[in-house]
């Protein structure tokens, strides 16, 4: 598969943006990846980077160009899909490659990218709304970045979580060793702290507080270890408190290993800026945990899924330095405690961060999204004096980019032309006595044999796509029972929304043109006169069974395809947006 990764900055520059992405991408058997960047003179071995302006170009706005720029660059090349490795407004340009030529586009948030935008309001808010929505997979780096999703309106079925992982560490220095090379003594307490030294990383409120912890650990050191802005300004506090011989600022450190082998325990004092500067995940938490230190964090943006409070580290309001040593003191004193906490962070780590789990991850997502799926979907049409529509279904159905395994009607005791309509096609036909829609397809699901069926109605029109739509929807969300789309009836139009339990309790917003999982078609109640769709999803709810929305408009419904009374309900549902 090719891969065109979009993104401002790459290596050799190495903070968290860009680890994130070499990792994912690099070495990956499964994907050719190039890598479209901003103009620079570095050359990274094993990567194919292609140097053009992409927040700096010359016209206003300086991301104009990207919009020939990159339908350029997949015309020549054929790319498969379009990865985004941040958001940023070139988006654009990336979409408009997938309207030339089909492209698809996935775009990965990392918290503080997406906040930005959202914080600054204006056309800029708006454009990020816009676009992100329309991304076909917008993929987050935690559940807090998530959530933010959501909130965008990035539908549930198009956005997924893919945490950054860490490296198991392989052939470390003793912690004697570590110190020994770092110059500190053997029988030292060590605390630790990396990453880039900036004013949200909060490394002068770690300062503060190991000036209080000192008084009572005399031979405690903290290790900060990185580059930035923010190094005077912490070197400043250092001497404030006459630290100079405790606190160590290290700006030269390649192999983090050992600093991360000589500490006892981690520090992660980040601190929320303004206009959306948080945290979205906290990728040195789990490096530190993997390397077996508990971690003493903030409370805020992404930081508490990185970690078991209570267990592997513990967490503290942002900003409050009296908080971290207070967190600190007890683990210090006690080794024994220290010790349970060391022994849980290194198994929690390799249980649910390891960074193979997200190569693999990212390939079955990029598959997912640009391969029709490879999977096996009945259609059952229950069909009642149909004639004149049946056929128009049943074509439809045969142009579906995603071919039905088996589609069968079943004539519920039609006096017209329907049974015979049905024979001109590769169908399965069933007829019977007239017992209502609710009995035949009951009768009809007992004759299929796939994984995923659709209860198809006898006078729709089915977009080309509603079919491998609706499938690579389940595929991305296996803990999705069904999946149900925006449709039109008659002039009326119902563009819905994420699956919501208590509308769905108030009334039914849910159209029986609905993708099922083979083990959700519990059957339709025979005995009910009306809501018998509505009486299906009430049931699966029950048992802890939810819906995924897809977006878009894939179907235009005769009075089959949802119940007249629940057509009322949809429609006030869809207006009033309760």
């Amino acid at each position: 598969m090719k891969v065109l990764l979009l993104t401002t900055t790459f290596l050799p520059a190495y903070g968290g943006v860009e680890k994130f992405l070499a990792t994912l991408f690099g070495d990956q058997a499964a994907l050719h990846v190039d890598v479209l960047t901003e103009p620079g003179a570095d050359v990274v071995p094993k990567w194919k980077l292609i140097r053009q302006p992409l927040l700096t170009g010359k016209i206003r706005p300086r991301w104009l160009q990207t919009l020939w720029q990159i339908p350029k660059l997949v015309s020549e090349q054929k790319y498969d899909v379009i990865v985004l490795g941040h958001y940023a407004p070139y988006l654009a340009g990336a979409f408009n490659a997938r309207k030339k030529f089909g492209t698809k586009v996935v775009v990965i948030t990392h918290g503080y990218d997406v906040l930005s935008y959202d914080t600054a309001g204006g056309f800029r808010r708006w454009w990020l709304r816009r676009h992100l929505r329309s991304a076909n997979l917008v993929v987050a780096n935690s559940q807090f970045t998530n959530e933010h999703l959501k909130r965008l309106g990035v539908a549930e079925s198009r956005r997924t979580v893919l945490t950054p992982g860490a490296e198991i560490p392989i052939d470390v220095l003793s912690k004697a060793e570590a110190r020994q090379k770092l110059q500190l003594p053997a029988d030292s307490q060590v605390l630790l702290t990396v990453g880039r030294l900036a004013n949200r990383k909060g490394h002068t409120l770690a300062v503060d507080a190991v000036a209080q912890l000192v008084q009572t650990f005399p031979k405690l050191h903290y290790l900060i270890v990185g580059r930035g802005s923010e190094e005077g300004s912490i070197q400043q506090r250092i001497a404030k408190h006459k630290l100079e011989a405790q606190v160590h600022v290290l700006n030269n450190v390649e192999d983090t290993s050992i600093v991360y082998a000589a500490a006892d325990l981690f520090l992660f004092p980040s601190t929320e800026g303004g206009r959306g500067n948080v945290e979205g995940f906290g990728l040195v938490s789990v490096e530190a945990q993997m390397h077996g230190l508990p971690v003493i964090a903030s409370n805020t943006g992404g930081i508490p899924e990185t970690l078991e409070k209570g267990l592997t580290g513990e967490l503290v309001e942002p900003g409050e330095a009296d908080e971290i040593a207070k967190a600190v003191e007890p683990l210090l004193a006690d080794p024994l405690k220290l010790q349970r906490y060391s022994d849980r962070a290194r198994k929690f780590a390799v249980e649910h961060f390891q960074w193979e789990t997200r190569r693999t991850r990212i390939v079955e997502l990029l598959t997912t999204v640009t391969k029709v799926p490879k999977v096996k979907v009945s259609v059952v049409i229950p069909a009642f004096n149909s004639a004149k529509t049946l056929a128009t279904t049943l074509n439809n159905l045969n142009a579906q980019t995603l071919k039905p395994a088996e589609i069968v009607v079943v004539d519920d005791g039609s006096t017209d032309d329907t049974s015979e309509i049905a024979k001109k096609f590769d169908v399965q036909l069933i007829r019977q006595e007239n017992k209502g829609a609710p009995a035949a397809r009951n009768a009809g699901f007992a004759k299929t044999t796939g994984d995923f069926v659709l209860y198809c109605d006898a006078d729709v029109q089915l977009q080309p796509t509603m079919l491998e739509n609706m499938t690579r929807a389940l595929l991305l969300h296996p803990e999705a029972g069904y999946a149900y789309s925006d449709f039109k009836f008659g002039w009326h139009t119902f563009d819905l929304f994420d699956f919501d339990s208590e509308r769905l309790q108030k009334a039914n917003y849910i159209s029986t043109m609905s993708l099922l999982r083979r083990e959700n078609c519990i059957g339709f109640d025979e005995s009910l006169k009306r809501y018998q769709d509505w009486d299906l999803w009430k049931r699966l709810l029950v048992k802890g069974v939810r819906g995924m929305w897809v977006p878009g408009r894939l179907f235009n419904a005769g009075f089959g395809g949802i119940s007249k009374d629940s057509v009322k309900d949809v429609w006030k549902l869809a207006k009033s947006k309760m």
